[in-house]
């Protein structure tokens, strides 16, 4: 393994989330979280996220270093991962967001 990034090789998961998205956006309020592990920056994904970049996104939030390889093709110079692996979920975010669009608690 020390020839490679990860024990797994994540081309089926890509193939397979990309099929799955294919054509579809993300929905509205949702915050997909992961972490830029050359500079530790926290990079969150949402609707926003441009389309072509979403399948990316999904496979940088549950890439675990060692187990599946960082995702290195949606922002230059970045190899991200899962942002659960340094620091906490916060979930005030999206909460604020979906207050802010009208919906109740």
């Amino acid at each position: 393994m020390l020839w490679k990034s990860s024990a797994v090789d994540n081309h089926a998961l890509y193939e397979m989330v990309g099929e799955l998205m294919e054509g579809r956006r993300f929905k509205k309020m949702l915050n997909i979280i992961s972490v830029d592990l050359n500079s530790g920056d926290v990079i969150i994904f949402d609707e926003t996220t441009p389309i072509e970049k979403q399948t990316d996104a999904m496979l940088a939030s549950a890439s675990i270093p060692a187990v599946f390889p960082p995702q290195e093709t949606l922002i230059d110079h970045t190899a991200l991962a899962d942002g659960g692996l340094f620091t906490q979920v916060q979930i005030d975010e999206p909460i604020i967001r979906c207050r802010e669009a009208g919906y109740d608690d």
